[in-house]
């Protein structure tokens, strides 16, 4: 939530409410995670997530 607007139009490829999401799944509701799902998801779509941030500046 605190993601400036400008830096999100900037990248509209990438998920940001996914994102935001999973955070507050972290944060909140740890006990409910299913790990499989997370794991599967840092190993499936954070290395396209990288590609898209990378030499994107500010």
């Amino acid at each position: 939530n605190r993601l400036p607007n400008e830096v999100k139009a900037a990248l509209p490829g990438v998920p940001w409410e996914d994102i935001r999401d999973i955070r507050i799944l972290v944060d909140h509701v740890y006990h409910r995670i299913d790990y499989d799902a997370l794991w599967q998801t840092l190993h499936d779509d954070v290395p396209d997530l990288l590609d898209q941030l990378e030499g994107w500046e500010t």
